[in-house]
């Protein structure tokens, strides 16, 4: 048999056959376009908020290095650089610190090397502007600390006079960053290696080494350098915990998000594709059969359809890329502020656009497409000239005879009609039920994170100052004074303040061995660790934590949310504390119930207290503090009740000072806060809440903007395939439902019947939503709570009750009009060309 190679008439005939179906080939570009404009958009979220989110992480750890070796040996650095798990290794001397020439602003002075700043440090802040410190008398300072200087407008070459240890000295500005994380104690300024040597400092008796490491293999790097950097007695490596290697929890929320959107979309738009493509092969199938009469094999009438859909992709791709690039510009930035809102800007809404975004919307495009032209392809290959004659669209179903008495009832033939063609029955439903669901999934996410949540949350009042970190006695008064000028400020309805200390615990190993596990990994480490506190008295490095005094009001709100209820009764008798935080269930249920003991570093006084709850990471619910800053492997922080801090400390500090006011005097009330904090040294920083929340007003607008507009698209492409899909269906039975009128069967019961059938697919389609869909809202309100706090579970009552009654209307209305648009023609006629 001579081998059938006609590639040119195989080519001609596609290309002459896409020029003659322009209504469909609008429709194939138009489902293309948009399931790649989907693909394109949601990949750039996706892609943009993870490398996004890894810098936030990065930015509020302050900086890459993470290992850290104290007072190294030229040889110890140059091993240190040998690890193969190894990404940048610099060196830094801590030179002092300096303060304002008042003494109120201190600033910690520093020294680093050109890879500590460029590899560690730099990627870790923004916006720099200048050069790092050349000269003796540069000094590089961050913004945050030009503010506490009052220097608004900073100049390259400016003098700023500070007092360090040797007494007053004058600096010129060399540049100026913004920085995310601020150190214990002050605020960052870089100096001079010129500088560094003029105070007689050097590497070996004052410097530090530090390391960071290649991403996620913080541990494996410090198992290699621990085995072969050699050591001097008394020196070992310091590890911190790596925020960016622990960070796959919010990689993995947002992966499986958008893994669900891509897959919701892959499926929409396969049935939007297939339904297209299936009605244009059925309407030509008379075509395809006389091809094979005149000796078209079957692989070529598949490569014709194949063809064509190939050109449709070849329009409708480029076209749905450059619309979903153009788009980005918008709908990323409006998804990245969701994430940003409260943050000071520590989260950056830059727009990715990585490579992969592109191959995989065109991966993702092309496999859909493929997939959706097959069968139609394949439909097209078989059918003979014989069959195309006779041809109808439906494939042969074999019916059970049915005895009746009554005859044939319209709602019992729609419900049989509803499940003859299994297969077609099955794409109607999932038309429907994906874009629905797509449609509420979206409203769950956005509803679970509305504004008010983030109010309830975060904003529990509306001013919150916070007061600086180790006060001395001064500026306990002058936060003292702060709280009583605020509580005079006229339209103020309520001023609270929380006190705190630091206490020394009686280091107990069974108890505070989830703390330690924290911050130090299993062996070595952690046994050094236990045994540098079990032997350690010494006041300044005893194990220790903050003690803060919080009322029985921010309790209840925070037992509202947590798993673990504290006894608000015996938490104000100061019989029970919370004690915070731990990294797993386990840790947390093993800390519960265990009594600890509280010293007062100043007062000497004791007391014993039961761990009433034991929160884990992410658990604020409701705590209003100030975060103090700890030793490794200490307790963030203990809350305790106002009776119980009288019995531990006589003069504690103030923590944070909490106000709320009337409605109507927000303006005047804030105008008056301001005036006072701007003017009180104490004062590290202030919340106010009519300003968050306008903030973040921006950002839910956004967040709505975009997810309604995902939403529509979803819910149209659903509503789309159903029309499509019930097009399909009332075309392929044309002749069938001739047949039917030319026996007695009136217009109007064949429009009654086709009117149960929607019902029917609207009914079943419902039920599906409401169970299998139902589960479905609940991974999505789940997700939301895993990737904002906040969030709280929200399911769409009124949205569903709404989206039931137009897609029973739909339904039931189009299966009527689509009967009435193919059957103008005569009973005559249709019967004759086959419907």
């Amino acid at each position: 048999m001579l081998k059938n190679n006609n590639q040119i008439a195989v080519k001609r005939l596609s290309t002459r056959s896409l020029k003659q179906n322009r209504t469909r080939n609008l429709f194939a570009v138009l489902a293309i376009v948009l399931t790649t404009f989907m693909f394109t958009t949601v990949f750039g979220i996706g892609f943009s908020l993870a490398k996004n989110l890894n810098i936030m992480m990065l930015r509020q750890q302050g900086t890459k290095t993470t290992i850290t070796l104290e007072q190294p040996e030229m040889e110890q650095i140059e091993q240190s650089k040998k690890a193969k798990n190894l990404y940048a290794a610099g060196t830094k001397i801590q030179t002092g610190v300096a303060a304002d020439t008042r003494g109120k602003t201190n600033i910690l002075l520093d020294y680093y090397d050109n890879t500590e700043f460029e590899k560690n440090f730099k990627p870790a802040i923004s916006d720099v502007k200048g050069t790092y410190p050349d000269n003796k008398n540069d000094i590089m300072l961050s913004k945050v600390a030009l503010d506490a200087l009052k220097i608004e407008k900073p100049e390259k070459g400016m003098d700023i006079t500070l007092k360090t240890g040797s007494g007053e000295k004058t600096f010129q500005l060399s540049g100026w960053f913004t920085d995310y994380s601020y150190s214990a104690g002050g605020f960052r300024g870089l100096v001079s290696k010129s500088y560094v040597e003029s105070l007689g400092l050097n590497m070996e008796e004052d410097g530090v080494l530090c390391l960071s490491a290649k991403t996620g293999r913080q541990s494996d790097l410090l198992d290699e350098l621990e085995s072969e950097v050699t050591l001097r007695k008394g020196q070992e490596f310091d590890a911190v915990f790596d925020a960016q290697e622990h960070n796959g929890g919010n990689v993995l929320v947002i992966a499986s998000a958008i893994g669900l959107m891509g897959l919701i979309i892959l499926l929409s738009g396969y049935l939007l594709i297939y339904n297209v493509m299936y009605i244009s092969v059925t309407k030509d199938i008379r075509f395809y059969g006389m091809l094979k009469t005149i000796g078209t094999s079957p692989s070529q009438i598949k490569r014709i359809v194949k063809m064509q859909t190939a050109k449709l992709s070849l329009v409708g791709i480029p076209v749905g890329i450059l619309l979903g690039t153009l788009t980005s510009f918008v709908v990323v930035p409006l998804a990245l502020q969701i994430f940003r809102a409260g943050g000071n800007g520590v989260m950056p809404s830059d727009i990715s656009f990585h490579p992969f975004i592109y191959i995989g919307t065109v991966l993702f495009a092309m496999v859909t497409v493929m997939i959706s032209c097959r069968k139609p392809a394949k439909l097209a290959s078989k059918v003979s000239a014989v069959e195309a004659l006779k041809y109808h669209g439906q494939n042969a179903v074999k019916m059970k005879a049915r005895k009746s008495t009554d005859g044939g009832k319209l709602h019992k033939m729609a419900f049989r009609n509803v499940f003859r063609e299994k297969k077609r029955a099955f794409l109607v439903f999932a038309s429907l039920f994906m874009g629905t669901i797509a449609f509420l999934s979206v409203d769950t996410f956005i509803g679970s994170m509305k504004l008010e949540n983030y109010i309830d949350f975060y904003l529990p009042n509306d001013y919150t100052i916070y007061t600086n970190f180790n006060m001395d006695k001064t500026l306990k008064e002058k936060a003292e004074d702060l709280a009583g000028d605020i509580k005079k400020i006229e339209g103020i309805t309520k001023v609270a303040v929380n006190r705190s200390t630091s206490a020394v615990l009686t280091f107990n190993e069974n108890i505070f061995l989830p703390f330690l596990e924290n911050d130090f990994t299993e062996g070595e480490s952690l046994k050094e660790a236990i045994d540098f506190y079990k032997n350690n008295t010494d006041e300044e490095t005893a194990y220790s934590s903050s003690v803060i005094a919080v009322s029985s009001e921010m309790m209840k709100q925070y037992n509202e949310k947590a798993r673990q209820k504290i006894d608000i009764d015996r938490f104000e008798k100061g019989e029970v504390c919370l004690m915070g935080y731990v990294q797993t269930k386990e840790q947390s249920d093993a800390v519960k119930g265990k009594i600890i003991k509280l010293t007062d570093a100043e007062s000497k006084k004791s007391i014993e207290l039961e761990v009433g709850s034991c929160p884990i990471y992410g658990e604020d619910y409701g705590i209003n503090i100030a975060y103090h800053w700890q030793q490794g492997g200490e307790p963030s922080c203990i809350l305790i009740s106002g009776n119980a801090i009288k019995r531990l400390c006589e003069n504690p500090s103030v923590d944070n000072i909490i106000a709320d006011c009337e409605p109507k005097a927000e303006s005047s009330v804030t105008a008056a806060i301001k005036e006072l904090v701007k003017i009180n040294p104490a004062v590290r920083q202030t919340d106010i809440k009519a300003e968050m929340i306008s903030d973040f007003t921006s950002s839910m607008a956004g967040m709505d903007i975009l997810g309604g507009g995902i939403s529509i698209v979803l819910i149209l492409i659903g509503v789309i395939n159903f029309i499509n899909v019930m097009l399909t269906g009332v075309f392929t039975r044309r002749g069938e439902l001739a047949v039917m009128e030319s026996v007695g069967m009136t217009k109007k019961q064949v429009k009654k019947m086709l009117t149960y059938e929607g019902a029917y697919y609207g009914a079943i389609t419902l039920a599906l939503i409401f169970t299998a869909g139902n589960g479905i809202i609940y991974l999505i309100a789940d997700l939301a709570q895993q990737t904002a706090d906040y969030a709280v579970f929200h399911y769409p009552v009124v949205l569903m009750c709404v989206i039931a009654v137009i897609i029973m209307g739909i339904c039931m209305f189009v299966p009527s009009v689509v009967y009435q648009m193919l059957t103008k023609e005569s009973v005559t006629e249709r019967l004759r060309n086959g419907g």
